[in-house]
């Protein structure tokens, strides 16, 4: 089976706050379960990081409605590549805060500390989907602490 990845980063518009994030999520998961697309979404506060994977098709309507949506900014694709199988198959979705938030802590937050992150990838994640995600991680906990 040839599955489609596709890697991003926005900025969240102005207003955006976990409470927004939570409720585009209830829309989006099941949305994307019904559609074969799987991946896991970081949200810092001010920035999105999103791996979505499968069918090439249903990966690209869904990246074509997040580029579409107001509440996403500066969309810019960091990765697109084919396998032949699924870095997060078991995710309808999977996503992460950052730590320090003043966010939901409701079932599918997660504080999401450096050690956190590290577990929640799975082992056979592409060393360039680790890089992108821990330096995202990186970059939002230093600027944080600014």
């Amino acid at each position: 089976m040839d599955i489609a990845r596709l890697m991003y980063v926005s900025k969240a518009a102005a207003g955006v706050d976990g409470k927004t994030v939570e409720e585009i999520l209830d829309v989006a998961r099941p949305r994307n379960a019904r559609s074969g697309v799987t991946g896991l979404l970081v949200y810092s506060g001010t920035h999105f990081l999103q791996l979505l994977e499968g069918p090439e098709e249903q990966v690209g309507e869904v990246f074509d409605a997040i580029r579409g949506d107001q509440r996403h900014q500066d969309v810019v694709v960091l990765l697109t590549e084919h396998a032949e199988t699924r870095q997060f198959p078991g995710w309808s979705m999977g996503y992460e805060l950052l730590e320090d938030m003043d966010a939901p802590r409701g079932s599918g937050w997660f504080q999401l500390g450096r050690r956190a992150l590290e577990a929640a990838l799975p082992e056979t994640v592409s060393p360039e989907v680790r890089v992108l995600f821990t330096s995202f991680h990186a970059f939002n906990s230093q600027s944080q602490a600014a």
